[in-house]
């Protein structure tokens, strides 16, 4: 029961701390439970990661434009598939 208390607080004040300082997602879309979305930038560009943390193939699609896959040197469009504890980092030009 305390846990649910504090996961609910945690959740409402990082959501009004959110909405508060009008940040913008990396991804217009649904992350799914396991799997983390960073950004890192230099002076020229953004770098997304992607992690998953599963065990299993994860898959998203969001609003966004085609992006670098890095790893792969080659153009993705929306959607994401990641394997299980694999990592995506893709570029995007500021």
């Amino acid at each position: 029961m305390l846990l649910e208390i504090i996961q609910n607080f945690e959740e409402d004040f990082y959501g009004q701390l959110i909405q508060e300082l009008q940040l913008q997602p990396v991804m217009n879309a649904k992350i799914p439970e396991g799997v983390s979305v960073q950004t890192r930038y230099d002076e020229k560009n953004t770098f997304v990661f992607v992690m998953n943390f599963n065990a299993t193939k994860q898959t998203n699609s969001s609003r966004r434009k085609q992006w670098e896959n890095v790893l792969e040197h080659r153009m993705e469009d929306a959607k994401v598939v990641i394997d299980g504890y694999g990592v995506k980092i893709y570029k995007k030009v500021n």
